[in-house]
């Protein structure tokens, strides 16, 4: 998400949540 490209830009949004706090 958006949101998460302040924190990792090279993980894939489906992935992202894995790296959310």
């Amino acid at each position: 998400g958006e949101e998460a490209r302040q924190v990792v830009e090279a993980i894939p949004e489906d992935n992202i949540v894995a790296y959310r706090p």
